[in-house]
């Protein structure tokens, strides 16, 4: 692991700058390292994927610990960089490509685990990328900002409950396996970050006729979020259906129409959908 010193006179010896734009923040504390690695409990035949290997901090750990590490990285410089950092291990494969372009079928392998610090700004895009792939990959560990890890398992009734908590909740068990100060990554992000755990699910905690009707209508529920669920539901770009009869499906439910989206727990939106 390099320290932050050794980070910024590697990159004026070999000519890489740090793009905030590709969410460049590397982890340079051997604790938060350490405490990182034991939760997510590596065995010696596991096959590791790991998003964003940067130069490396995570990736030397993961390569002792693990059977195979596939890293990928974005940036050609860092990529070079961390085969001269890693040169010894042999268990590692360095893959210089964009994650959300990158065939996860290329790795002949089921029951993939998933590693990885994901840039904030699509985080969105590479968890639906994860959950695509979910016939080969058994679990992903990613570190996502704070706010944002509390949003993924929000339950009905708390603010961070939305469309995003109910879509990862239908595809995956989510776990906050710990709190990551800002202080430990250099450059300093402006946020601190959670290490979540998602077990992808072979099946979904509920059964629905159609996804596609479920998924339309959660997300026609909380583009209007402040307004009551029959409202929102009856708006002419959701169901192409009447407030009337919207209210009718759902007093036939049991659910109250004057109730808000986020108090409409998953198993509702899916009698809703049915």
């Amino acid at each position: 692991m390099l320290t932050k010193t050794q980070i910024t006179d590697l990159g004026k010896k070999e000519g890489f700058y740090l793009k905030k734009r590709l969410g460049q923040n590397f982890l340079i504390d051997k604790n938060a390292r350490e405490k990182i690695i034991r939760l997510l409990g590596i065995e010696a035949n596991d096959v590791i994927l790991e998003i964003g290997a940067g130069l490396g901090a995570l990736t030397e750990a993961l390569a002792r610990e693990g059977g195979f590490v596939y890293a990928i990285e974005i940036d050609k410089k860092l990529a070079l960089n961390l085969k001269k950092i890693l040169k010894s291990a042999k268990n590692l494969e360095i893959i210089n490509e964009d994650f959300l372009k990158f065939d996860i079928r290329r790795l002949s392998f089921k029951g993939i685990k998933i590693v990885g610090a994901v840039p904030y700004y699509i985080t969105t895009p590479i968890i639906q990328k994860i959950i695509e792939f979910k016939d080969r990959v058994d679990t992903a560990f990613i570190t996502v900002q704070k706010e944002v890890a509390h949003r993924m398992n929000a339950v009905p009734g708390n603010k961070d409950y939305g469309a995003f908590s109910l879509f990862l909740q239908y595809h995956c068990d989510i776990e906050i396996l710990l709190d990551i100060n800002r202080g430990v990554f250099f450059p300093r992000p402006e946020v601190d970050s959670s290490l979540v755990k998602l077990k992808l699910l072979k099946e979904p905690p509920i059964k629905v006729r159609d996804e596609n009707t479920l998924n339309k209508v959660i997300r026609s529920a909380f583009l209007q979020r402040r307004k009551m669920l029959s409202s929102a539901l009856s708006h002419k770009e959701a169901l192409g259906m009447k407030k009337a009869e919207i209210i009718d499906v759902l007093k036939g439910l049991g659910i109250d129409p004057k109730n808000r989206s986020e108090a409409i727990s998953l198993v509702d939106y899916g009698k809703i959908a049915d």
